[in-house]
């Protein structure tokens, strides 16, 4: 999985050393959240290498591991309310507003009414689950 916001890679890698159920570890912040617009090939419970953006090679040791995926959906007419507080700070430490600015910058042509979460951890290479 791509993660080109610079910084966001060590965020996971503090996860390799944290508690994930608390999700922070010596006041770092440890992303475990992700939103695309779309599912792609991903799968719960299997792990994926991460990228730094496409082309480039894999993080030599860490890969994450799928522990749930949601479709975040509209119901109503309206634009995409914002992310709760604890999703934003699972994504990468933000505010709720300001997540979703990024997201939009990430994102120009997203609809505002669907996109897919995904809910990771880290693993270092060799480790088992």
């Amino acid at each position: 999985m791509i993660f080109n916001i610079p910084g966001h890679i060590a965020m996971i890698q503090n996860g390799l050393f944290c508690d994930r159920l608390r999700n922070f570890c010596l006041g770092m912040i440890v992303k475990t959240q992700t939103r695309r617009l779309n599912r792609g090939i991903y799968q719960v419970g299997k792990d994926y290498a991460v990228q730094r953006k496409r082309g480039v090679k894999a993080e030599p040791d860490i890969r994450i591991v799928m522990d749930r995926i949601w479709e975040e959906r509209e119901v109503t007419n309206t634009v995409l309310s914002y992310i709760s507080k604890e999703n934003a700070w699972a994504e990468g430490g933000y505010q709720p507003e300001e997540y979703e600015k990024v997201f939009r910058e990430l994102n120009p042509k997203w609809d505002g009414f669907s996109r897919w979460a995904f809910e990771f951890h880290a693993i270092k290479l060799g480790e088992v689950e």
